[in-house]
């Protein structure tokens, strides 16, 4: 018989929803997705100037919340784990939303520090890649945080979760969404002074590949592709391919951009900026795109809880 789960995550930028199938024969074996729901909440975007959250953005979650709930009916309470992250982390009403959040969800959400969404993070890539005996770097760049795993098989040796993300970066240098360079370099150096406090600990390790995940990284990368400006991993000179053609059209013109998602486009110079920074920071060749990210982790997490109590 198959058994369901479920990961909720609550990001900056967007909610996400995966419920995933065990096989009882092998329950610890890998998980089949049935269904995903990403839904844009621009949550980061909704903090005022006190560090609340507006009623507008609280609007807009429980709404995408009460939508997964309609999902989770069918679920036992114990097969759904709902953690929130770093807008939730900041926000000085969070327990206000928070209670909020977990009526229209009708399910506990535990707000998780920035170092177990680094370690979970680094879990749900690491059960989509090949098992290797070379370290790995992963870099997972959300809206309103950016976390930085270097490990080896499925384990983290060093995590550290920054308050860099790419909603919050874009709202800072770009607000009115126009771009040129004096902006772009701005943000980019703002990234590369938080990765210069943390990249020394990461360069006493060597790694084989560097991993982006979520939807900075595949964004990015769905782009280059599309232009041609890269035919596998991110490059640098890819990154800069794409800073030229933002500062030229001084704004994310989408008839300019084939391959970019409507819901990345106001988050897309801030994104860009880490990753310009990032390639510096811990002078990277390349970045390879890397599936699974928080949701998987969470789903992995929540299978071997399961079969723990079970055994």
């Amino acid at each position: 018989m198959n058994e369901q789960l479920a990961a909720v995550d609550l990001g900056s930028n967007s909610f996400r929803l995966s419920i995933g199938r065990l096989n009882s024969a092998q329950p610890e074996g890998p998980i089949d997705i049935v269904l995903r729901l990403h839904e844009p909440v621009h949550l980061a975007q909704g903090l005022n100037s006190k560090g609340e959250l507006d009623d507008a953005a609280i609007g807009r979650a429980t709404k995408v919340l009460r939508l997964f709930r309609k999902h989770l009916k069918n679920l036992p309470s114990d097969r759904i784990l709902a953690v929130a992250t770093n807008t939730f982390r900041i926000a000085k009403n969070a327990n206000t939303i928070l209670k909020e959040a977990e009526q229209a969800l009708g399910h506990p959400i535990e707000i998780i520090s920035g170092l177990d969404e680094a370690r979970l993070i680094y879990k749900g890539v690491s059960y989509g890649l090949k098992p290797s005996n070379s370290n790995r770097l992963i870099i997972d760049i959300g809206g309103g945080s950016t976390e930085v795993v270097l490990g080896h098989g499925t384990e983290p040796l060093v995590a550290n979760s920054l308050a860099l993300g790419c909603a919050t970066l874009s709202q800072r240098f770009f607000p009115n969404a126009k771009i040129n360079a004096t902006r772009l370099e701005l943000a980019q150096l703002a990234a590369q002074q938080q990765f210069k406090t943390i990249a020394a600990a990461y360069k006493k390790h060597t790694w084989a590949t560097a991993y982006g995940s979520s939807g900075t990284a595949k964004g990015v990368s769905a782009i280059l592709q599309h232009k041609g400006w890269a035919k596998g991993p991110i490059t640098e000179s890819g990154l800069n391919r794409l800073r030229q053609q933002l500062i030229r059209d001084k704004k994310v013109a989408v008839e300019n951009l084939p391959g970019i998602k409507p819901t990345r486009v106001p988050v897309l110079p801030g994104g860009l900026a880490i990753l310009l920074a990032a390639f510096q920071a811990f002078d990277l060749t390349e970045l390879a795109i890397g599936d699974g990210a928080l949701r998987q982790g969470v789903l992995c997490e929540l299978q071997h809880s399961l079969c723990q109590s079970a055994t």
